[in-house]
């Protein structure tokens, strides 16, 4: 009976997950990871099973054994020191990694995940509210930035992409002309600290 099932079974007729269906396959821990899936369309090719780690596409033991002994954790990747070795509390340390690997919960993330219809950002409209529009773009998020950052430092800290952006703030030695800081240190408290408390407070994200 299970094994001919296709995804096209476990949806409804407008295309969204059929929750009653699948609490009768599936316990409801495995039913939240398959709510946060992009439910799939007719455009996304044959409804079929497929397994990625082989040429083919069909499952082998030996390749699901390789995918689960092989390790994807590298430590030679850069950013890992700069933000697991910063000195600031692990809260934030964790804040920074989650938004450096572009995690955080923005109404466009909720879209992707179908836990959501409307990607914009409730306080200023834009189309899409990612995260480095939530925390750089936003002109929320803007009017902040420019209160502390230093002339010198504005036409390359509102140019980069989010990865670079929070990588090369957090790894800067520049001192501030005011407040003899560390620039690095107050980039921190402010990403993680003032932008989204702001966002709680006001209603804009329920996190």
């Amino acid at each position: 009976m299970y094994r001919d099932l296709s995804f096209v079974d476990l949806m409804t007729d407008v295309g969204t997950w059929d929750i009653p269906r699948l609490s009768m396959l599936f316990p409801e821990s495995i039913i939240t990871h398959i709510m946060a899936i992009k439910c799939p369309s007719s455009t996304d090719g044959n409804d079929m099973c497929m397994w990625r780690w082989t040429p083919k596409h069909t499952f082998e033991l030996q390749s699901a054994y390789f995918v689960l002994s092989s390790s994807r954790w590298s430590q030679k990747r850069a950013i890992w020191p700069v933000i697991w070795k910063f000195n600031v509390p692990q809260r934030v340390r964790l804040f920074l990694w989650i938004a450096y690997e572009q995690r955080l919960m923005t109404n466009d993330e909720r879209c992707r995940r179908t836990l959501s219809s409307n990607p914009s950002c409730l306080a200023c409209s834009n189309p899409h509210e990612t995260v480095l529009h939530v925390l750089r773009d936003c002109h929320c998020s803007r009017h902040l930035w420019l209160h502390f950052l230093p002339a010198s430092l504005t036409h390359s800290f509102f140019s980069l992409n989010l990865q670079n952006w929070i990588s090369c703030n957090l790894s800067s030695t520049f001192l501030h002309p005011q407040w003899n800081v560390s620039w690095c240190s107050l980039f921190a408290s402010i990403i993680s600290c003032s932008l989204v408390g702001a966002r709680m407070v006001t209603g804009l994200w329920d996190l």
